[in-house]
């Protein structure tokens, strides 16, 4: 398992802010169908595509493998409906202390 961040939409593709419970919703689906948990980093990101306006973005951190990572990256596109997703690795080492 590795440590990855997938950078979750704060706006819809109209700059419409998704409210809290959309958000939770996910988040629910991820914990229940692809990993036992995930972090939710408090500060947004801004993210500037092409020739778009700037997007906020919130970092989720999900320890997981690499196909699960897929997965999770396939259902975040069709969730929020965008045209791609971004996520990366954070870190090849995760430890579990029992």
């Amino acid at each position: 398992m590795k440590l990855y961040e997938i950078l979750i939409p704060a706006t819809n593709n109209k700059g419409k802010r998704f409210d809290i419970d959309y958000h939770r919703k996910w988040d629910a689906s991820i914990t229940q169908h692809f990993s036992t948990g995930l972090t939710i980093v408090k500060n947004l990101y801004h993210g500037k595509w092409r020739d778009e306006e700037v997007e906020p973005f919130i970092p989720v951190r999900i320890c997981c493998g690499p196909i699960t990572l897929e997965a999770i990256m396939a259902f975040t596109k069709d969730y929020y409906k965008q045209e791609s997703v971004m996520a990366y690795e954070i870190s090849p080492n995760v430890i579990f202390y029992p």
